[in-house]
């Protein structure tokens, strides 16, 4: 999911957009790939994970491994940082209501971090805020 929407941000912005994936990555792999990163004031952090956790973690277990995820983004010098939530799969219809609470919660943390939040649902086929009030 992450190539695609990356794909379509490097065609949209050129060379000032950098994608790095890793297919089949999990919350704690890319926690590791944030803590090596270098800061860099000018550069504005995307981080899209969680669906690949959805169905073989509890939504407690989720939730840890964002709390973890948040604080190494914290630690680095960024211009902005912006995780996005997890985004609907359609082949884990069943898990739809505990990825729409893990976001919900995760919104939360990211607000109390002063990390922003970006909702992705494909079915309307862009990057919108998701409000929960």
């Amino acid at each position: 999911m992450s190539r695609g929407v990356g794909d379509k941000l490097k065609v949209q912005c050129g060379k000032v957009f950098e994608r790095k994936s890793r297919g089949g990555a999990r919350i704690e792999t890319i926690s590791e790939d944030i803590e090596e990163l270098q800061d860099d004031g000018n550069r504005h952090l995307v981080v899209m994970v969680g669906t690949n956790n959805l169905e073989s973690d509890f939504t407690e277990v989720i939730l840890a491994k964002y709390d973890r995820l948040l604080d190494e983004i914290k630690k680095k010098e960024n211009k902005k940082a912006t995780v996005v939530g997890i985004m609907k799969r359609y082949d884990l219809k069943t898990m739809d209501m505990k990825r729409i609470w893990i976001n919900f919660n995760l919104r939360q943390k990211c607000d109390s971090k002063g990390i922003a939040f970006l909702g992705f649902d494909p079915d309307w086929g862009q990057m919108r805020k998701i409000c929960f009030t």
